[in-house]
C-alpha cells in the first residue's frame, strides 16, 4: 500500500508542476496576442510591448519556481541560480545590450523626438519611423531605411525637426 500512496504523491506534483508552468505558457501567449493585436494602433506602442513582455517574462520565471511544489532547499536554491545568471547576464555577457535598453529608456524618457519628425545625428538625416527599446529606426531621404542603435543617440547630438514644423524639410522629404 505504501508504493502506491508514494506514486499518487508523486503524480500529484507532477500534475501541479505541469498545470503551473502549461499556465505560465499560457498566460506569456495570451499576453502576446493581445500585444500583437493592440500593435495595429501605431508604432509607439512597440516600446511599451517590449518592455511589457520582458518584465513579464522575468517575473513568470519567479512564480514558476515559487509555486512549484519543491522541498523549500531546493527552491531557495532555484531562485540564487536564477539571480545568479540574471547577475551574470548583467555583468559580463550583455553590457552593450543593457547600455542600449537603457538608453532607449531615457531617449523615451526624455521625449527629444518621436516617430515621423525629422533627426540628424552626425551625418545621418531622416524621419523617425520606429523606435524601439534597442534601437531606431530612420528613413533617409533616398527612401532607404537605416537602424541606428539607442546608444548611438543618447551619446551623440541629435538635432531635431518636429513633423510640425520646419516647411522646407517637409517640401524637401516629399520631393517637391
Amino acid at each position: 500500500m505504501e508504493p502506491a500512496l508514494e506514486f499518487l504523491e508523486r503524480f500529484g506534483t507532477l500534475i501541479h508542476s505541469t498545470g503551473v508552468l502549461v499556465g505560465a505558457v499560457i498566460a506569456l501567449g495570451v499576453l502576446h496576442h493581445l500585444l500583437n493585436r493592440s500593435r495595429a494602433s501605431g508604432n509607439g506602442r512597440k516600446f511599451c510591448n517590449q518592455l511589457v513582455v520582458f518584465l513579464n517574462s522575468f517575473f513568470m520565471i519567479l512564480i514558476v519556481i515559487i509555486a512549484l511544489l519543491i522541498r523549500d532547499e531546493i527552491r531557495g536554491q532555484l531562485l540564487g541560480l536564477f539571480g545568479i545568471v540574471i547577475s551574470a547576464t548583467i555583468a559580463l555577457s550583455a553590457p552593450s545590450l543593457l547600455s542600449n535598453a537603457m538608453a532607449g529608456i531615457m531617449l523615451k524618457t526624455i521625449r527629444s523626438f518621436q516617430s515621423g519628425d525629422f533627426i540628424t545625428v552626425g551625418q545621418r538625416f531622416g524621419c523617425v519611423s520606429e523606435r524601439g527599446l534597442f534601437h531606431t529606426e530612420i528613413q533617409l531621404p533616398d527612401r532607404d531605411l537605416t537602424t541606428l542603435t539607442n546608444l548611438l543617440l543618447a551619446t551623440n547630438p541629435v538635432d531635431g525637426h518636429s513633423k510640425l514644423g520646419d516647411r522646407r524639410q517637409r517640401h524637401m522629404w516629399s520631393g517637391l
